[in-house]
């Protein structure tokens, strides 16, 4: 593209935040342009021939509005935000969209900072590119939709990522060390990229299905609830990637949720962390998830049938799945598929009706029955890979609650009356 001459026009850039000002010093250099104050305006220039809004994308219409009809054309910065927004400023409209994270004072290269451009109408679109192309060596068109779809990815790649290193940060500062230990890694993560693809770039345990060192680290952020969650996520999608097994969303798999009237579980390592303390009796001592018990029996009252079927003994099972409204209690089962069957055929249910969540070996049989086969994130790996669906969360840890609500939500009684407020 041939370098057009600008010299005959001032160019405004309106704002003063880390977009406007490395614009400003970046097409210093080649025309003459004006840093503008959004909220003043007094140093608009006369006879002003490109304005570019760089403010947050909320004021991109109302500084339109105010400076409507003193540019020859008005663009905006904004990934998100459509052309649309400045109609009635000027006959002339367009984007100036630099993809890149800006701080004010960070040097950069500008000419590998790819530019999104879109115009109104072909004149506009090619002075916009040609201005872009003064700066940068990757000039694209754009329009809105692309736009907020490269926003949005970008959000992922780079502001969700920041945010991953600020959380690994704080790990390491627990044990006196610090983010820059990381940087040569992140490097090295980065390069990759610039030859293959990110998920053939993958590694870690969980695209090597190392569910050891993922429940080790899950022990590890057991006083940080809220990284446990998005650990699990994370690993949750890697290993989706790596399987093609959806997970963490039940609308995503293929099973229609409103044909479900009934769920099954297991006790130890679904409704029970699959460690279970020991009493000096020798007795188990379970620990049971307040958000399971809330879940099931608002299921009870919203008519789902509900069975326990477990291996467990002691009269502890049966009292706390009676105290939520559960009648059908089947403990000390030591083979549970004839238990599930017989459950399903005195209850006029259908396997396509039925969810079964299970987490090891034993539960195999029932899992293959049941028309939804559910595990709990760190259930068997054989457990797993016979599930349509794995929650993100572990066992005793809100994954009974989880395929409970999601599947409430779908039939739309999840919430839906005042029997909800209460127990």
């Amino acid at each position: 593209m041939d370098k057009p001459d600008y010299t005959d026009g001032v160019i405004a850039v309106i704002g003063s935040g880390n977009v406007a000002t490395h614009l400003v010093k970046a097409l210093t250099p080649h025309v003459n342009v004006v840093a503008v104050n959004s909220r003043t305006l007094d140093n608009f220039p006369e006879g002003c021939r490109i304005a570019i809004i760089s403010v947050a994308d909320r004021a991109i219409g109302e500084v339109a509005e105010r400076i409507a009809g003193r540019a020859e054309i008005i663009a905006h910065t904004s990934g998100s935000v459509p052309m649309q927004v400045l109609e009635g400023s000027a006959p002339s409209l367009g984007v100036f969209y630099p993809l890149q994270t800006f701080t004010k004072d960070a040097e950069m290269t500008y000419s590998d900072i790819p530019f999104f451009i879109e115009g109104n109408n072909p004149e506009t679109d090619s002075i916009l590119k040609g201005l872009a192309s003064l700066v940068s060596d990757a000039v694209i068109e754009a329009d809105s939709v692309k736009r907020k779809q490269l926003h949005l990815a970008s959000v992922f790649a780079c502001n969700f990522s920041n945010y991953l290193v600020d959380v690994a940060d704080r790990i390491l500062h627990e044990k006196g060390m610090d983010y820059t230990l990381l940087l040569p890694l992140l490097r090295r993560t980065v390069a990759k990229l610039e030859k293959i693809p990110p998920d053939k770039a993958q590694t870690g345990p969980a695209a090597r299905k190392d569910i050891p060192v993922i429940e080790a680290h899950l022990g590890m952020l057991a006083g940080t609830p809220e990284l446990q969650k998005i650990y699990r996520l994370l690993s949750a999608g890697i290993m989706d990637k790596k399987t093609d097994k959806k997970t963490y969303i039940m609308s995503a798999i293929d099973y229609d949720l409103t044909k479900i009237k009934a769920f099954a579980f297991d006790v130890d390592g679904v409704l029970s962390p699959s460690t279970i303390p020991l009493g000096e009796d020798g007795y188990p001592r379970r620990m049971v998830n307040i958000k399971d018990g809330y879940a099931l029996q608002l299921a009870v009252k919203k008519g789902f049938r509900i069975a326990i079927i477990t291996g467990g003994k002691g009269d502890a099972i049966r009292t706390r799945f009676e105290s939520l409204g559960i009648k059908d209690i089947f403990t000390g089962v030591s083979k549970k598929l004839p238990v599930f069957e017989e459950w399903m055929s005195s209850n006029g249910l259908t396997p396509d009706q039925v969810a079964f969540m299970g987490d090891d070996i034993p539960d195999l049989p029932c899992l293959r029955s049941a028309g939804l086969p559910c595990a709990p994130f760190d259930a068997a790996w054989e457990a797993k890979e016979t599930a349509s669906y794995v929650s993100p969360f572990t066992g005793g840890y809100g994954c009974g609650r989880d395929i409970l609500e999601q599947t409430m939500k779908a039939q739309g009684v999840w919430l839906s009356d005042a029997e909800a407020f209460g127990w």
